[in-house]
């Protein structure tokens, strides 16, 4: 199937409903909403934070939701979030008295818009009304001119995987984390969807898989796991009188057709004629590093060394594969909740090579004996490198030692006093290939 969003002269065509369905939703950039559509906006939030917080379409309810049911884990947080933003954004539009067409988003994945939206920071707009897409706190954004830092907002490392997971995982580190820990406040806490820029946040973030899929290349879903695809979820539904409904994850892979939404751009989706899963290249790898990682300790250079007999079979598996490889580091947290600020890793060679692997951005860890869950809300978490840097960390590796330095970016950052001292271990390196394989998922010979 292939979907096509023309984009017109003075706009965007949007594709028109079939007969007797209804209009589509239409998700704009956040700078370009009328001046109608934006007072729809703050309506239809300002409707929403009126409503009892034991109403499943309230604000404070709706928040909760992230707060108690999230799914961070690789497989899982797109579809997830998909399903909690499309259900979100009925009861947005539905209470903007016909104003807003859909959820907004912010375009920070362009250089040009990594600036904070400008109708979401003064406390007031027209007369001295109060703004209802203020929130406090939003410990970093002190000022209209806060502004993001577009190396950790590229989408290009996460778009150069290939597969799902690789994608998946790369997205999460960065934009994704480092977004909610670059404004910090409420957004590096459960309730992060009480603070509005919340919803634009991940509504780019959804918008991001879309357009990463509209690469091509064997990027696609992976429709050949039946785990995943009959994985479903439930949330209150506004046209089923705010009741609890349930979705699979195969009712969600496409916006348009099965979920009536869509993004005013030009997205062409072709079918894949390939597709890539990933396949661990051999067990994890434990890399000895002296001590464990306090925030104050970061920006001094640690060696890591790996076992002799660990480095030969990692040489040994990697001379053997040309894919893809996805380097993925896994930490425990052994005190703090998140980091306080958004950290560059950098790979150190033997001989003084110097390359940024990946941003490390962490909040949301719940406490230091939670094992249940894998992703933010446990006291564990992985950082998935992207291929070509993973490639290159490996490279980095094959004398057996290389040194990690982990330096915060203080870019708009505020460090708060008493802050809870947060320290992490780097426990293990898993080394994923991704590799080609049928619609079966079954592995192609190379």
């Amino acid at each position: 199937m292939v979907i096509v969003l023309i984009a017109m002269v003075f706009g965007f065509a949007e594709t028109p409903a079939p007969n007797g369905a209804a209009v589509p939703m239409l998700r704009k950039n956040i700078k370009n909403l009328t001046s109608t559509e934006l007072q729809g906006l703050r309506d239809a939030v300002k409707a929403m934070k009126a409503l009892p917080a034991s109403d499943p379409c309230s604000w404070t309810f709706q928040a909760n939701i992230h707060n108690t049911q999230c799914n961070h884990s690789v497989s899982y947080w797109l579809p997830w979030h998909r399903m909690y933003l499309y259900y979100f954004e009925k009861i947005l539009v539905s209470k903007s008295g016909g104003k807003l067409k859909g959820l907004p988003y912010w375009g920070y994945d362009n250089s040009a818009e990594t600036t904070f939206p400008s109708s979401f920071y003064p406390t007031t707009y027209g007369a001295s009304i109060s703004n209802p897409l203020y929130h406090t706190p939003r410990t970093n954004v002190t000022s209209s001119t806060f502004a993001l830092n577009f190396a950790s907002t590229d989408p290009s490392p996460s778009n150069s995987n290939l597969s799902f997971n690789g994608f998946s995982g790369t997205l999460q580190s960065a934009p994704h984390n480092y977004v909610h820990v670059a404004i910090a406040g409420t957004m590096v806490t459960f309730q992060s969807p009480l603070d509005p820029v919340f919803w634009t946040h991940h509504c780019v973030i959804d918008r991001l898989w879309e357009k990463w899929l509209a690469l091509g290349g064997g990027r696609a879903n992976p429709t050949f796991d039946s785990t995943w695809m009959n994985q479903s979820f439930s949330f209150y539904d506004i046209d089923a009188g705010c009741k609890l409904v349930s979705k699979r994850v195969q009712d969600v892979l496409n916006p348009l057709a099965q979920l009536n939404y869509q993004y005013v751009e030009p997205i062409v989706f072709l079918p894949p004629q390939r597709w890539w899963r990933w396949f661990e290249l051999l067990p994890p790898i434990k890399f000895r590093i002296p001590k464990d990682l306090p925030f104050a300790y970061l920006p001094i250079p640690l060696p890591v060394e790996i076992d002799p007999q660990d480095l030969k079979n990692l040489l040994t598996a990697l001379s053997k594969t040309r894919n893809q490889i996805n380097v993925v580091l896994k930490f425990r947290v052994l005190s703090g909740k998140s980091l306080p600020a958004p950290v560059d890793v950098i790979g150190i060679s033997a001989t003084g090579q110097r390359a940024k692997l990946a941003t490390l951005a962490v909040f949301g860890i719940r406490n230091q004996t939670t094992t249940a869950h894998t992703g933010e809300h446990a006291n564990t978490f992985e950082l998935t490198l992207a291929p070509t840097v993973s490639r290159q960390f490996l490279n980095f590796i094959r004398t057996g030692k290389a040194n990690l330095a982990f330096i915060p970016d203080m870019k708009g950052i505020r460090i708060q006093p008493n802050l809870q001292p947060f320290t992490m271990r780097l426990e293990s390196v898993v080394v994923m290939e991704n590799a080609p394989v049928d619609k079966t998922g079954k592995r192609i010979a190379q």
